[in-house]
């Protein structure tokens, strides 16, 4: 996924880093050797560190492909393009999709979810 890098602040020894994107806006821990320059683009790749039965979580009814930050949260509503062997496989945009593990809970492909997750649930990777 292409991103913009809007902010990076140290977080005790690990970068949290504020970003833009095509669907929304978002945060996370940087895990490269690369220091991110703001106002920079790079491409990443997103994790969600905790499994599902971890994190608050919502089907939704309505279609939409989004990450944003409400309440010093990430919001990230995306759709079930596949899920396997207990790995849910989230499309949020075109060149990005998201693994989750689910566990033992009852999703379904096409079904629209939306997670709630702390900024440090997420990882930020460079590709």
């Amino acid at each position: 996924m292409r991103v913009k890098i809007n902010n990076v602040a140290d977080k005790t020894h690990a970068l949290l880093v504020f970003f833009c994107c095509s669907v929304g806006k978002g945060c996370g821990i940087w895990n490269s050797s690369v220091i991110p320059d703001v106002d920079s683009l790079y491409s990443v790749e997103i994790d969600i560190e905790k499994s599902l039965t971890e994190l608050r979580y919502e089907i939704l009814t309505t279609e939409k492909n989004e990450i944003d930050l409400v309440n010093n949260h990430i919001q990230l509503t995306a759709n079930i393009e596949d899920i396997e062997d207990g790995i849910c496989y989230l499309r949020l945009s075109s060149d990005c999709l998201i693994m989750v593990d689910i566990g033992e809970e009852q999703l379904y492909v096409n079904q629209i979810l939306q997670i709630i997750l702390e900024y440090g649930d997420v990882r930020i990777f460079m590709q």
